[in-house]
């Protein structure tokens, strides 16, 4: 599919053209896990285009906008229940694009996706919470350590985002553990040593997975449990640490209680 592909007297900008184009070559496979896209070069030549207008479709394909909407477009393909957004994003100056972002959220919410964001590490100061985690239809991940790190001032939570003090909505919801997580490092490339495919990280971008694994878990038990349902399950069955509201949430995650709940039937 090269330049014919494209109309460049049609409203839609080629660059959205191409990223739609790209797109879908990976969803149709073309592109598989660890196979490389193309380079910068080889895009304008397929599609007869300068590379700066190639640079501006590969930066639509990483919009977080993009990936929602892709999210939201397979998900009877993959049966997708959990969204995990473990970015951080500050307020935006664009109102245009934070009100889209808040659709967006909403709408995956109605399409029984539970949407999971990390808190963000701008704290501790009261309201540094991300923008993403601020809505009351995404649960936001906060980080603590519980009992490991006291006393270590690089622990994740001496900067994990928090809530405002006088807000009717407790956040972050939930915390979890986040400091020096050993995980999979974006950076690895095929062809590299295996001990580079894993880096220590710390962050609510580490807790937030921890908590959306335990929903999959919880998912795996029992599939037909709704949005409404997980926040419930989650936020009714966390450990409270003694911690101010808009510091942590309900409280720590605790997935045996969680899942004993579930086994139950008492959800």
């Amino acid at each position: 599919m090269g330049a014919r592909a494209l109309h460049k007297d049609e409203a839609k900008p080629l660059p959205r053209q191409i990223s739609s184009i790209i797109r879908l070559k990976i969803e149709q496979g073309e592109y598989p896990p660890g196979k490389k896209l193309k380079t910068i070069r080889q895009y304008a030549n397929e599609f007869s285009v300068s590379p700066v207008t190639v640079i501006r479709a590969l930066d639509i394909l990483e919009e977080m906008l993009e990936g929602m909407h892709w999210v939201l477009e397979t998900q009877s393909q993959y049966e997708t229940r959990l969204l995990n957004l473990s970015v951080g994003i500050a307020n935006l100056r664009s109102k245009g694009k934070e009100e889209k972002l808040r659709a967006m959220l909403e709408r995956l919410s109605e399409h029984g996706i539970l949407v999971l964001c990390a808190a963000g590490n701008k704290g501790p100061a009261t309201g540094s919470l991300s923008f993403l985690g601020a809505g009351s239809e995404v649960i936001s991940v906060g980080c603590h350590d519980g009992e490991y790190f006291r006393g270590d001032p690089t622990r994740c939570a001496s900067r994990s985002g928090r809530g405002e003090r006088n807000s009717v909505v407790r956040k972050p919801d939930i915390v979890a553990p986040g400091t020096r997580i050993k995980s999979c490092s974006g950076r690895y490339q095929r062809g590299m040593r295996a001990e580079f495919a894993y880096e220590v990280r710390s962050g609510t971008s580490m807790a937030t997975p921890i908590v959306t694994g335990c929903l999959a878990r919880v998912l795996q038990l029992e599939p037909m449990l709704t949005v409404r349902e997980l926040k419930r399950l989650l936020t009714s069955t966390a450990t409270d640490l003694g911690e101010p509201w808009n510091q942590q949430g309900w409280g720590m995650v605790c997935p045996r209680v969680m899942l004993e709940r579930v086994r139950r039937g008492s959800f």
